[in-house]
């Protein structure tokens, strides 16, 4: 072929491919909205149009658009990015041509998180939950502001836990093991840690716990031990205390349940059957709640007395009650605590300490069928409780109902993520975890 013949069919080659290019051009669309559900890579779905295939042709990318990378990975994040993707388009050597593609990539559809809650706690911008399944299992996972769920994590075989997420959004869990222990475990910033084991003193069951963090990360745990102590004519459920503050966990007994027979007709017995609840301020003091029930007897005589019961490193303190009485909570923010209880009816109090004695006070009376969560920011109280199946919140008192909220359970935490209150719980209408905006 002489040099001339080689040019005419160079010149061939580059007309045809501009041929197919023009093509190639026209079937590329000037704007295109990327469906989660479908398009997961541009350069995909270009080369997938009807037509382009026969051109031949060859198609890459050059990407101003945040959420599209130049290989055309499409990546759906929890807000709606729009930005501009120039597709070359080529076929021969020389022969490059381009076209401009306005792209929206829409926001993610937000995962649900299906689950009955048992407990939930704030971090910066995210909500952590923990809740079980009715495989007997509990579960880690967390919600961002926007809705977007992260991973689901297997904590373990159980279906009473707690939940505290420390100053440094690092979640920490206590909850009943098989084995009738109590399991913790916390998320270091890069995995979750091996179980620490907290077993019963004396080859009880342990059971009810309740876990709070310090300004420092570390773990402090309330919970009832049928055997933390023995010894007495009749044993009965001890409220424990154990902290991590020294590095391994360290127990003490808090309240102790027994009853002392002294001959005849006389005895003498305090119980605490109930659970109990923990709270750490913001100077490492903690507090510990729990119902207590007194009964002595003597001859052609007794006595009865239910109270509300709190112990902390500062100091102790009660307040009487009835036999339906409860506690359901206790929160803190900075030296601020505030307890959520019923006294014949359901109340929040601020624990007050002066000397060694604690005193409730700034009392507020509360309306609803159950409680089970208090958050206070030191100025205002709101609490998620239940009216007859619908979700319901009260804030300083005030009540609001949500009549087309029906919750599944009995648990509604509330969570203050940066700056606002929200309630948590599990809608029965379909099993999912949900947050809705208290206002």
């Amino acid at each position: 072929m002489t040099a001339a013949e080689t040019k005419i069919t160079e010149l061939e080659v580059i007309v045809s491919a501009d041929e197919d290019i023009t093509i190639a051009k026209g079937l590329i669309p000037t704007a295109f909205t990327a469906a989660e559900e479908t398009d997961t890579n541009l350069l995909t779905t270009l080369n997938a149009i009807d037509g382009m295939a026969a051109t031949g042709i060859t198609l890459t990318l050059e990407s101003s658009n945040a959420n599209i990378a130049d290989d055309g990975t499409i990546t759906y994040t929890n807000v709606q990015v729009v930005g501009d993707v120039i597709v070359k388009i080529n076929k021969a050597p020389g022969t490059e041509q381009t076209a401009v593609v306005a792209v929206t990539v829409p926001a993610a559809t937000p995962i649900m998180q299906n689950g009955d809650l048992l407990d939930a706690d704030s971090g910066y911008g995210f909500t952590g939950v923990l809740y079980k399944k009715t495989n007997g299992k509990i579960y880690y996972n967390q919600v961002d502001a926007s809705g977007r769920w992260d991973e689901e994590i297997l904590i373990g075989i159980a279906t009473v836990g707690s939940l505290a997420i420390d100053s440094d959004d690092k979640p920490h869990v206590a909850y009943v093991t098989t084995a009738g222990a109590i399991g913790y475990s916390m998320y270091d910033g890069s995995e979750w840690t091996e179980i620490d084991m907290i077993e019963s003193n004396n080859s009880g069951i342990c059971s009810k716990p309740d876990i709070a963090v310090d300004s420092n990360g570390f773990a402090h745990i309330t919970y009832t031990d049928t055997k933390g102590n023995i010894g007495d004519y009749t044993d009965s459920p001890d409220i424990m205390y154990a902290t991590n503050t020294s590095g391994d966990f360290v127990k003490t007994l808090i309240f102790r349940g027994y009853l002392d027979y002294y001959g005849g007709a006389d005895r003498y017995a305090e119980y605490f059957n109930k659970g109990s609840k923990i709270t750490v301020d913001s100077s490492a003091n903690y507090f510990i709640a729990t119902y207590k029930y007194q009964y002595q007897t003597w001859m052609n005589g007794n006595d009865k007395q239910y109270s509300v019961v709190v112990y902390s490193n500062l100091g102790t303190g009660s307040i009487g009650g009835t036999s339906t009485d409860d506690i359901y909570d206790l929160k803190s923010n900075n030296n601020n605590v505030i307890a959520l209880y019923k006294q014949s009816i359901f109340k929040t109090s601020e624990l007050t300490v002066g000397g060694t004695t604690i005193s409730f006070t700034n009392t507020t009376e509360l309306t609803g069928s159950s409680v089970s969560s208090v958050v206070t920011d030191s100025t205002d109280v709101v609490v998620g409780g239940i009216s007859s199946t619908k979700l319901q919140t009260l804030y300083n008192g005030v009540s609001t109902v949500y009549d087309d909220i029906v919750v599944k359970g009995t648990t509604v935490s509330i969570v203050n993520v940066n700056g606002t209150f929200y309630a948590v719980y599990t809608d029965n209408s379909d099993g999912n975890i949900k947050m809705v905006e208290i206002e």
